[in-house]
């Protein structure tokens, strides 16, 4: 009994020093992993739109025949690419008649534990459809049926390029849970595409969680 006992010692002492050999070479080779883990603390919502959709617990509410919200790899109309990875959301303005209109909503979330929480996300603006009046409602709800507009972000720029916006969400005006939605508006003009949706307790550099090629 008392041999067993020094060999699962043993065992237990090699396995502790295999795990810090693991640990120790992750941090050599990816040093920034330490700040990612730490942004990560912060951060109670991100979704790139690279899976399922719609994304898991998200939804879609259609309020007309024709506008609505889909995952797409390629935009047309105006044409652009995904700002992260693969996919990317997208509102069809340009095949919807003006003022239709669909909201892609997240998941259920709960304040507890947050003094303050920012909305992060990118969106792509173009010169397409020049005087195109498209645009997302970013919107709060806390019961799902009232939603609280808290930014108006129009598609129509003079460049064609992503843009980041950055949403303070009152959490005042829930009591609970809340969730947001992007309300997409049509002007019949050009399509919108929105990526890399992120919701934390503060700015959080999302170059950090996608870490490519290790450095020596």
């Amino acid at each position: 009994m008392v041999s067993m006992v020094k060999k699962m010692r043993g065992k237990k002492v090699v396995l502790i020093l295999i795990m810090l050999l693991v640990t120790t070479q992750l941090m050599f080779y990816y040093p920034e992993l330490d700040v990612v883990v730490k942004a990560a603390e912060n951060i109670l919502l991100y979704e790139g739109f690279e899976n399922s959709w719609p994304p898991d617990g998200w939804s879609i509410t259609v309020f007309n025949s024709n506008g609505n919200w889909t995952q797409t790899t390629t935009g047309v109309y105006p044409t652009a690419s995904p700002y992260q990875g693969k996919h990317m959301a997208m509102f069809n303005s340009f095949y919807s008649p003006s003022g239709e209109k669909a909201r892609l909503e997240t998941p259920w979330l709960s304040k507890t534990g947050y003094s303050s929480l920012i909305l992060d996300f990118w969106m792509h603006h173009s010169t397409y459809g020049e005087g195109g009046l498209d645009k997302i409602v970013v919107q709060l709800s806390g019961d799902g049926n009232t939603w609280i507009n808290l930014s108006i972000i129009s598609r129509y720029s003079s460049e064609n390029s992503w843009r980041n916006h950055k949403v303070t969400i009152p959490l005042e005006d829930v009591e609970e849970d809340f969730k947001i939605g992007f309300l997409g508006v049509s002007d019949f003009s050009g399509n919108m595409y929105i990526d890399e949706v992120t919701i934390a307790a503060s700015p959080v550099n999302l170059s950090l969680i996608h870490i490519s090629e290790p450095t020596r």
